[in-house]
């Protein structure tokens, strides 16, 4: 058995990965998925403000909660794989991001 090669190495046909270095593609899914969390729950909030809907507090609370959530998760993981992650999906995840908080800023604004 070569050096340095394991049971974990030997199933897998490669090298493990090295400990602390992150998978730069799970940080652009993360991106992505908490951008699209962001853009849903800006939808969620749309609804609940544009429409005359009225669902109990246990269901209103957490979709507006993911929001800030989704937001700052995305931007998060966007700055946390800034090197390493892949763009075109960082780039997605923020330009949902970006989408749900300027559509809740108008909201705001045109709403009150």
């Amino acid at each position: 058995m070569p050096a340095g090669r394991g049971p974990y190495e030997r199933a897998r046909g490669g090298a493990a990965p090295a400990a602390g270095v992150p998978d730069g593609r799970r940080y652009g899914i993360v991106c992505l998925a908490f951008g699209a969390l962001a853009l849903a729950a800006f939808c969620w909030t749309w609804a609940l403000s544009v429409t005359d809907w009225n669902p109990p507090n246990w269901i209103r609370i957490p979709g507006v909660l993911a929001l800030p959530v989704g937001a700052a998760v995305s931007v998060g993981s966007a700055i946390g794989g800034h090197r390493s992650a892949p763009r075109g999906l960082v780039a997605a995840g923020l330009a949902l991001t970006a989408a749900a908080l300027i559509g809740f800023i108008v909201l705001l604004v045109v709403l009150g």
